[in-house]
């Protein structure tokens, strides 16, 4: 029983004491080192214990700004009671992948600005967000949904960006979802991903038929699209669908496409699809004697 209520004081002690870092950098390994040893449970030693190891190394190799950025946003999280793990252990590991992937200044400044507000206003949200932003600075992995990765391919370029929301700015991808049985395809697009959201407003693109087996010049053309990345279909009005064997002229209408969860043989693929907007429109000889 003592030991019991000896561990009961404890745990009250440790949430009711008020954790902030200085704006001294000088000081700030110093305190973590004091933080991960003084304010974490005896369960979470080895982890506190790999934070402590790798912290120097990484503090160092921050300019004064981003080092200043760092301390911010800690102090913020602090005062909505976010702890050293989980929460603050995710954003050292979120910051430090940032980090190693040599950001312009501005790109930099933004990335800064966007974690400041997940503190402030997705405090519940807090560690699912450094997890999607990680795995995105990573591993350009948007979402993974129901065993269905949102990713970035062909990507030249990207960048942090804050107007009301974070966002990262990506001028050039292939945006793709993929089970490793089916995927979706959306070729040269280019758009904006809210993290905090998980909408992804996309500008351009083509989407082709190859998983059904029918050749180059059958596609669809896109101009302007949202799509929410916690999903594993797609719907896109306004699309241009493109098919000279059977049309005159491209059809506008609503493209479908969706990742299904079993392989599918390009002779039963019925995805994509697309429904014309014009209903009048008939297509002849599509099977032998069928119009």
């Amino acid at each position: 029983i003592g030991c019991i209520i000896s561990m009961f004081f404890c745990n009250i002690s440790m949430a009711q004491k008020t954790l902030v870092l200085s704006t001294n950098t000088n000081l700030t390994i110093e305190e973590i080192n004091k933080l991960y040893t003084e304010s974490v449970y005896k369960n979470q030693k080895e982890e506190a214990d790999a934070i402590i190891a790798m912290f120097p190394q990484f503090w160092n190799s921050l300019n004064s700004n981003e080092q200043l950025g760092f301390i911010e946003v800690a102090n913020i999280m602090f005062k909505h009671q976010m702890k050293p793990i989980p929460q603050l252990a995710n954003f050292i590991n979120t910051y430090k992948t940032f980090s190693n992937a040599q950001h312009s200044q501005k790109s930099t400044q933004n990335f800064i600005k966007s974690m400041k507000y997940i503190a402030e206003n997705n405090v519940n949200q807090f560690n699912n967000t450094m997890k999607i932003y990680n795995n995105f600075i990573g591993n350009n992995i948007f979402n993974t949904f129901m065993g269905t990765n949102w990713r970035a391919r062909n990507v030249d370029l990207y960048y942090f960006d804050f107007d009301t929301l974070p966002k990262i700015v990506l001028p050039k991808l292939n945006l793709i979802a993929e089970n490793g049985k089916d995927s979706i395809v959306i070729k040269n697009t280019s758009g904006v991903f809210y993290p905090t959201t998980m909408d992804f407003i996309g500008e351009k693109g083509v989407v082709n038929w190859e998983k059904a087996g029918l050749g180059e010049q059958v596609y669809a053309t896109i101009q302007t699209y949202q799509i929410v990345l916690k999903s594993t279909r797609i719907e896109i009005e306004n699309a241009i669908y493109h098919n000279p064997k059977y049309l005159m002229m491209p059809q506008l209408g609503k493209l479908e496409d969706r990742v299904m969860t079993t392989e599918v043989s390009e002779e039963k693929a019925t995805y994509p699809r697309f429904s014309t907007y014009d209903k009048n429109i008939t297509i002849k000889n599509i099977y032998p004697e069928v119009d």
